[in-house]
Parts: C-alpha cells; sequence; structure tokens
C-alpha cells in the first residue's frame, strides 16, 4: 500500500490523530522526500477554497494577489496531499477536484492553461461519507475515486493501547525537570475516562496538569475540572455517592476526612468538583 497510489479514505472522530496517522504513512512511502501539504476542507473559506486549493492567475478576482499563486495542489507535486474532512468541501470545488484526479492536471482560477501534477492524494472525514452522498451533499463519483481503501481510526476510548499511549504523550509534554511517569491514581481517572475530544483532548489535559503542577507529581486536583464533568457523564453517580450529596451525609465532615482535597473528594463520590463545590455551597447556606 505505501508503495503504490492507492486512493485512500481514513475516517475517524475529531482528534483522533488522522494528519499524524497520514503524516507517517507519507514519511514510510518512496515519497519521503517530497512535499506533504495538508488541508482542513473545513476551515477554508467556501469562496476561497478553489483559489487556495487550484490557484490563480493574478488578477484573476478582486484581492488577489498580483504575483497569483501556484495552489495548495501544485505545491504537492511528487508528494502526498492530505485532504481533511473533505466531508465540508463545497460541490462545486468536488467537480474540479474529481477532474484534477482524473486527467492530472491542474487548471488554475482565471487561467485556460492546464498545469500537470503528480500526486497521491489521501482524504479524511469524520462524517458518513455514504450517507452525505445519499443526501447529494458529496458527489458519488469523487466518492468511489477516493474511497479505493477506506480505513477506520477508532476513537481513543476504544483503543486497547491507552495507557501505553498516554505514557509516551507524557513524556512528548513533560519538561526533562517535571515528574517523570504517570501516578497510578492519575492513570486509573485517564483509563476511566471517555475522551470525547480524542488525542487532541488528552495533549490539552497533559498541558494544564503540567503547568499546575510544576516541578511536583501531577495529582487529580492538578486536572482541569472540564475533565471531571466528562468522567462524570461517563459514569452515572453511585446510589451512596447521591445519598451523601442528597444531604444524609455531613459534606464538610467527608471533606475533613479527605483532607479537604475536593478532587480526591469528588472522585471518591463519583462527581465533578463543580458539582462538589455547588453541593458543599449548599450546605453551608
Amino acid at each position: 500500500m505505501l508503495e503504490k497510489d492507492i486512493p485512500l479514505l481514513i475516517h475517524g472522530e475529531t482528534g483522533v490523530g488522522k494528519e499524524v496517522f497520514v503524516k507517517a504513512l507519507h514519511q514510510a512511502s518512496s515519497r519521503s522526500k517530497q512535499p506533504f501539504i495538508a488541508v482542513n476542507c473545513a476551515a477554508i473559506p467556501a469562496e476561497l477554497v478553489e483559489s487556495e486549493l487550484f490557484g490563480y492567475e493574478k488578477g484573476a478576482f478582486t484581492g488577489a494577489n498580483q504575483k497569483g499563486s501556484i495552489g495548495l495542489i501544485r505545491k504537492a507535486d511528487k508528494g502526498t496531499l492530505f485532504l481533511d474532512e473533505i466531508g465540508d468541501m463545497p460541490l462545486p470545488t468536488q467537480a474540479r477536484l474529481l477532474r484534477v484526479l482524473q486527467e492530472r492536471c491542474v487548471q488554475p482560477v482565471g487561467s485556460s492553461e492546464l498545469f500537470p501534477v503528480d500526486i497521491r492524494i489521501i482524504s479524511a472525514t469524520n462524517h458518513a461519507l455514504r450517507e452525505q452522498v445519499q443526501a447529494g451533499r458529496f458527489r458519488e463519483d469523487l466518492y468511489y475515486r477516493i474511497g479505493g481503501l477506506t480505513l477506520e481510526l477508532p476513537p481513543l476510548r476504544e483503543r486497547s493501547d491507552k495507557q501505553a499511549l498516554f505514557k509516551r504523550l507524557w513524556e512528548q509534554h513533560r519538561e526533562p525537570t517535571q515528574w517523570a511517569g504517570l501516578s497510578r491514581e492519575v492513570m486509573e481517572l485517564f483509563t476511566r475516562h471517555p475522551w470525547p475530544g480524542n488525542l487532541r483532548q488528552v495533549s490539552s489535559v497533559m498541558q494544564v496538569a503540567l503547568a499546575m503542577a510544576e516541578e511536583q507529581p501531577v495529582r487529580p486536583e492538578h486536572l482541569p475540572d472540564d475533565f471531571f464533568v466528562d468522567l462524570e457523564m461517563n459514569e452515572p453517580t453511585q446510589p451512596a455517592a447521591s445519598c451523601q450529596l442528597d444531604g444524609s451525609e455531613d459534606l464538610n465532615q467527608l471533606l475533613r476526612a479527605a483532607g479537604g482535597n475536593i478532587s480526591h473528594l469528588a472522585r471518591h463520590l463519583g462527581v465533578s468538583r463543580n458539582t462538589l463545590y455547588k453541593r458543599l455551597r449548599k450546605s453551608d447556606t
């Protein structure tokens, strides 16, 4: 697969690491010495996407660069063009892209000249493209052109190698002077977490925790509040915890028993820190 330019379509939730995976494919291929150009189709305004991709002649439209532009497709010549979130590409642009794939030539906006290109295109989406085809939002001919081989990247919550992945990411983010390794307590929380934002969310949480802990071991109280909100939504509160939060137990007494550690008590009760703070304020009034 690496040595053949088989059309590849990758499906996966936002943040699962689609671009990282495609970069690894490019670096292991015969095109590794050539350009790797990544394009987020959802991030380019609809009125600019064609000039960005296909390039344009000088004076092709109001505000155009007087020198023109060769466009991202020609910049990727001899290399790999990664079209992320291709499901968000406007229909007229899909038609022009199909022509590039069929003819291996690019026609810049405002030009009648065709420029040959030799590229491998890898596409990715978090949409169900078959459903978009049926709904008329994605061209059927382009779908079959880009989907020669379809790969599914699983979300983090379904991966069996989560703990090893957490360890690798931790080492990537921490400074040499910061604590090496994740504690058993934090690793347990990471493993139980649903991670709706996948790898992107993991990196964000780790960066916050490391900044809060500085050179000390990272503890649950160093994790951001949103982390516990997601955890609470994923794990319904146990009956015993519900009773405690309903007032059958003195929360302030429980907090003293936990050494005043809000995070430890919230984790014990199976709720977020925000929820516990609210209940503590309510019990004080």
